[in-house]
């Protein structure tokens, strides 16, 4: 059975986020699907602005979690939070992982300099600027590569002004 996700969760539009979801996971997702289920939850920093807060949905995971007890299906069933958010946010009782992610290094960011080859003579050294204006952090090491390559052709020794200009 196909299941318009939309329609369904407008349909229970009285019920309160937390219990919409919960119907959703109990009669549509476990019923629908038999392979073990991921579901990852991006930016989960943000639950710390919204009506549903971080605790409630985190105590939420852990009835998930607690109900694999008397229903194998819920054995199946993971969930994967990313996002920013200290440790200590998390209850004791939730067992998962936390993983530090730092910025990009010169040496692990190398490969991203042959993209250059065709614009500038010292890729490496353009690569060098972006890492020191972005500190490595990805996302934004990738949009400031992107604006060299949409740039025009950056002149032996102007790498440095070159990448300012782009970043000011």
């Amino acid at each position: 059975m196909e299941v318009n996700c939309l329609s369904w969760w407008l349909e229970r539009e009285t019920l309160e986020p937390r219990e919409r979801l919960i119907e959703f996971i109990d009669q549509v997702v476990l019923t629908e699907i038999e392979k073990n289920i991921v579901i990852f939850i991006d930016e989960v920093d943000c639950l710390q602005i919204s009506d549903l807060s971080l605790e409630v949905f985190l105590t939420l995971i852990q009835s998930f979690k607690q109900k694999r007890e008397n229903n194998p299906a819920y054995k199946g069933l993971t969930f994967v939070l990313l996002g920013v958010v200290n440790v200590s946010d998390f209850p004791h009782t939730i067992i998962g992982n936390s993983i530090e992610l730092g910025g990009l290094e010169f040496s692990a960011a190398l490969p991203l300099a042959e993209g250059f080859l065709e614009k500038v003579d010292r890729a490496q050294e353009v690569l060098k600027e972006i890492i020191y204006w972005t500190e490595g952090q990805p996302f934004l090491t990738q949009k400031l590569c992107q604006l060299v390559l949409k740039s025009s052709t950056i002149p032996t020794g102007s790498e440095k002004q070159e990448v300012e200009k782009l970043v000011l």
